[in-house]
């Protein structure tokens, strides 16, 4: 190999990884500019404290970008990216985020009062101590997520999937979990008070110390599911079918 085709493959080493993260800095000054900029490339970009209420961001990529203590209110951010991406702190109250992709997203803290996350995807996000509360996460995939000590007040959680997931000391006072697919989630010291639980699925669920006061349990699974009382509840495990139908 001669010394200048290894000048350029030193050269091209150094600068993909610099393209791969970098974001359109014309996206940005146009968001800066007119508070929208549907479909941009943002990713990485640093918005730490930024000023973005009612913002269009529409479908916009913002993976790994910097939003915390961002003001996102009312924002558009429908079918956005924000895989990785830091929101900590971040004021996300009555954003559309429907069909956005947060997972492994940082919202330690963040206020989501009354997002519409209807189908968004949270897989693995860190959303202790974040506020929830009313907030709309219809068949939203929260698997693996982290919810300890979060607030769901009347979130609407229909048909949502919390597969493993941590609520720990989470408020779920009168939210609607019907349909809801808890296997394996940590409850632990959580509050169902009043919550809708029907046809939810809480196989290997741990409820240990959560509070169920008036909480609607109709048809719901338990099957390896540790009770409030410590106690392992198996008397709703679904029928194993034994034979094949002729």
């Amino acid at each position: 190999m001669t010394k200048r085709t290894l000048m350029a493959a030193a050269l091209l080493a150094c600068t993909m990884p610099l393209s791969a993260q970098a974001f359109d800095a014309a996206a940005l000054q146009q968001l800066k500019d007119s508070n929208a900029c549907p479909q941009c490339d943002l990713s990485d970009a640093n918005l730490r404290l930024a000023k973005l209420s009612g913002a269009n961001l529409e479908r916009a990529d913002l993976p790994r970008a910097n939003l915390s203590n961002a003001e996102l209110s009312g924002a558009d951010l429908r079918g956005a990216n924000l895989s990785s991406a830091n929101l900590r702190g971040a004021n996300v109250w009555d954003a559309n985020l429907t069909s956005a992709t947060l997972q492994d997203a940082d919202l330690l803290g963040a206020s989501l009062a009354g997002a519409d996350i209807t189908s968004g995807s949270l897989r693995n996000a860190d959303l202790r101590e974040a506020t929830l509360d009313r907030a709309e996460l219809l068949y939203a995939e929260l698997s693996g997520a982290n919810l300890t000590a979060a607030t769901l007040l009347k979130a609407n959680l229909t048909s949502a999937f919390l597969l493993n997931a941590t609520l720990a000391g989470a408020s779920l006072r009168e939210a609607n979990l019907t349909g809801a697919n808890l296997t394996a989630a940590n409850l632990t010291g959580a509050s169902l008070v009043g919550a809708s639980l029907v046809l939810a699925n809480l196989t290997d669920a741990t409820l240990q110390g959560a509070d169920l006061t008036d909480a609607d349990l109709t048809n719901a699974t338990f099957c390896r599911t540790t009770l409030p009382d410590g106690q392992i509840d198996n008397s709703r495990c679904p029928s194993v079918i034994t034979t094949w139908p002729e």
